[in-house]
């Protein structure tokens, strides 16, 4: 092989990988179109059906009658971690679910939805009845709301 021909083996494989790169040919790739996530959704291969769906809004609703108050939260949202101090700082016990360390993530946001028209997180539940997110959350606490709430329902907070 001659120094020119080895030249134009390199200059042919350093173009099909250029072309490989853009977009358009990693979608009509075998790697490209949908990702992986949607097509293994559960510890048990196949698809969730309605059945799945049910069972996880259940669960959901089970945890918002277990506990006086509760947090659906993510652990990297920062509205997620200011309404939660914002709960320790009133010293309240509640239960702090953080939904993407969870397989059904998505079911859950889901079903939250359901129940309160809020598919964002925080969304915050004391005696079972729907608060908000963070702004509504700390918007009740300025007012005292949250406070009235919490005695309501026979939860013990320290006064600011």
């Amino acid at each position: 092989m001659t120094l020119a021909s080895r030249g134009a083996t390199l200059r042919a494989a350093v173009t099909r990988a250029a072309r490989f790169d853009s977009r358009s040919a990693f979608a009509r790739s075998a790697f490209g179109g949908r990702s992986r996530r949607r097509h293994v959704t559960s510890a048990f291969f196949g698809r969730k059906d309605d059945g799945e769906k049910k069972r996880v809004a259940d669960l959901v609703n089970t945890k918002i009658e277990e506990n006086t108050v509760i947090v659906w939260s993510k652990s990297y949202c920062p509205f997620c971690v200011k309404a939660k101090k914002a709960l320790d700082a009133l010293e309240v016990p509640y239960e702090a679910i953080e939904i993407d360390r969870i397989n059904e993530e998505r079911l859950i946001q889901e079903a939250l939805q359901d129940l309160s028209n809020q598919r964002t997180v925080p969304n915050v539940f004391v005696d079972g009845k729907h608060v908000g997110g963070c702004d509504d959350t700390l918007g009740e606490i300025a007012s005292g709301k949250l406070q009235e709430r919490f005695k309501s329902a026979g939860v013990t907070f320290v006064e600011a």
